[in-house]
């Protein structure tokens, strides 16, 4: 009998992947000796998988006189951080800096050769050069003179934005934030009072509204940074010092659950599906999920997550009524999300495009985050993939969010394009399949 499609491409796949187990590696050899057509399928494999690589990573070029660029570029930083006259790049300026040559091999009865001696000090004081200019250009902007472990620190460039910042704070499992960076941080000053005790700490904790970090006003302020003891001090008063009144209505999963913590998205690859009149009433992407054996499940409320995104004015004078238009969080391994995105493609009658782009705004992947708190159980492991359909009920801020998903620079994408975009979320395309994440936007 012969095997759909799917399943072939699957276990070319993982052939390819070396990642079959013993029987399977042994079937696929067996019909790659009986099938010439299956030899063909696999060889076009490799060379899309090569061509992949070779568009995703070109060879790297250096320019004539490289070398010579980055000793000038070093020296002339030296200068301008003002660095004494003996050290070796204020010499190397000067031409008061001699190398000592190495001992001269001699080759062929005495025959002297200065050429390697030559290479290997120009290429030994180039690396130090270039190490020595980043070490200090380093403890220049990251050290501030009397500053300690702990100690708040102002940006200097209000209109920059630290990694901690665009990353997004942790957020456990319930929605909620660890703890507040701006109530906690006060607690890391040398001297400074003890920790609260128990009740007091998590009354300062649960006062602080999940969307506190996502207000408009606060959106372009610099992160303040927090000590790891005191962050874990206030992080376990909050969750294992919790009243017993409160405790008692809890049950151990839930609490299992919240103390687990989802990590925060960095990026997040969005899909917008244009639907034909025919695709609007057989719902395409229901097939998709259902092929790719992608598990639906329910509806998510994101009016709560909002609140920093979308200020409540702005929605209300800015709203517009997207009748038909949904949005769907997937959580799938990577090649699944692949088989999802080539049967989409792939339907002409129901889709009339597909386009890409991807999501790097903190205050949106943040308001995914809170989606994904609230339907994810971090301590559930999942190998079949799931997808969440969002929702905004009554809230016009919805709109507004949605609206802006789909009014950013989106690119078209065909059967190449999709495989592609999949991989560049995942990372690589290489090893074991991961799970991956993924918006889809229909309209």
């Amino acid at each position: 009998m012969a095997l759909p499609d799917e399943l072939l491409d699957e276990l070319l796949t993982g052939h390819l992947d070396d990642a079959l187990s013993g029987d399977e590696r042994a079937r696929v050899e067996q019909m790659l000796r009986d099938d010439p057509s299956l030899r063909q399928r696999l060889q076009r494999l490799r060379e899309q998988i090569s061509e992949t690589k070779q568009a995703a990573w070109p060879p790297p070029e250096l320019s004539d006189g490289f070398a010579d660029q980055v000793v000038q570029a070093a020296i002339d930083h030296a200068r301008d951080q003002g660095l004494p006259d003996e050290h070796p790049l204020r010499r190397a300026e000067s031409g008061t800096l001699h190398v000592e040559p190495a001992a001269t091999p001699r080759f062929h009865g005495g025959t002297e050769r200065r050429t390697g001696w030559v290479i290997a000090a120009t290429l030994g004081l180039a690396a130090s050069i270039v190490f020595a200019a980043f070490v200090l250009q380093d403890r220049a902007q990251r050290q501030e003179p009397n500053s300690r472990p702990g100690t708040l620190l102002a940006d200097q460039d209000p209109t920059s934005v630290s990694e901690r910042d665009a990353a997004g704070p942790m957020i456990d499992a319930s929605g909620d934030r660890v703890a507040d960076a701006g109530s906690a941080a006060s607690t890391t000053e040398a001297g400074a009072q003890p920790l609260p005790d128990a009740e007091s700490g998590l009354a300062s904790v649960d006062r602080t509204p999940s969307g506190a970090a996502m207000e408009p006003g606060r959106a372009d302020e610099p992160a303040a940074t927090l000590d790891r003891p005191a962050m874990e001090a206030v992080a376990e008063s909050s969750v294992t010092n919790v009243p017993q009144d409160r405790a008692a209505d809890d049950d151990a999963p839930k609490n299992a659950a919240s103390a687990a913590q989802i990590q925060p998205l960095q990026s997040l690859l969005v899909i917008r599906v244009q639907l034909t009149d025919v695709g609007r009433a057989a719902d395409p992407l229901e097939d998709a999920l259902a092929s790719a054996a992608i598990e639906t499940g329910a509806e998510q409320p994101i009016g709560d997550a909002l609140a920093g995104v979308i200020p409540s004015d702005d929605a209300a004078q800015n709203a517009t009524e997207s009748e038909g238009e949904r949005v769907v969080l997937l959580q799938a391994p990577a090649k699944k999300l692949d088989r999802l995105i080539q049967q989409l493609i792939a339907d002409g009658n129901g889709v009339a495009s597909v386009q890409f782009s991807l999501i790097s705004e903190a205050p949106l992947l943040r308001s995914v985050d809170a989606v994904r708190s609230e339907a994810i159980d971090p301590t559930e492991i999942r190998h079949a993939g799931k997808s969440w359909p969002i929702v905004g009920g009554s809230n016009p801020a919805f709109d507004v969010w949605s609206n802006r998903l789909g009014s950013r620079a989106f690119i078209p994408m065909d059967a190449q394009t999709g495989s592609k975009a999949v991989r560049m979320a995942a990372g690589s395309d290489d090893g074991p399949d991961v799970m991956e994440h993924l918006l889809i936007l229909i309209r």
